[in-house]
């Protein structure tokens, strides 16, 4: 993967890895990407190099071991997954994910709220917080940490059941 970014010198590149290393602006990010990253690649036996200057793209190349054995497709049956018909409030700032999400959790049955910041999730919850049996949020958010907005919510209602993860689903 590369990209056409600002790229980064020496001193940075040597602490990407390092968890809670950003170099964005409080508030903006916690850092955990790349070292969540560098985390599932080792644990898999891989690598991952980087090759960036700065104000050049950035290249991660990523090599995983190659392992040979024959895939074994198994369908899931239908009636074996966990559904409901819960109402969950999900929120995370990524759109991608947003979707994915909100998309996975409705085909179960649920019916979901999704807010992108968690500003806007807590107004929603503070308005009406029996309307909802469960709240999923990313690890990462603008503006508050997941386990800050987690308090946030219970201080408004002690019994929500609050899901935050850096795997959400």
């Amino acid at each position: 993967m590369s990209d056409t970014g600002y790229g980064m010198d020496l001193a940075i590149k040597e602490k990407i890895f390092d968890p809670y290393f950003t170099t964005k602006e409080k508030g903006v990010g916690t850092g955990l990407g790349l070292a969540v990253v560098h985390g599932i690649v080792k644990r898999c036996k891989g690598a991952i190099f980087v090759n960036s200057e700065p104000w050049k793209e950035t290249a991660f190349d990523v090599y995983f071991p190659i392992l040979e054995m024959e895939a074994v497709e198994k369908p899931m049956p239908r009636e074996g997954l966990p559904g409901g018909q819960e109402h969950v409030l999900f929120v995370d700032n990524e759109e991608t994910l947003v979707s994915i999400g909100q998309q996975m959790l409705e085909r179960l049955g649920y019916k979901v709220e999704v807010k992108r910041d968690p500003i806007e999730a807590l107004e929603v919850f503070r308005a009406k917080p029996n309307a909802f049996d469960l709240v999923v949020t990313d690890q990462t958010l603008p503006h508050m940490t997941s386990e800050q907005l987690a308090k946030e919510l219970m201080n408004i209602r002690s019994d929500i059941p609050t899901h935050h993860s850096l795997y959400w689903l």
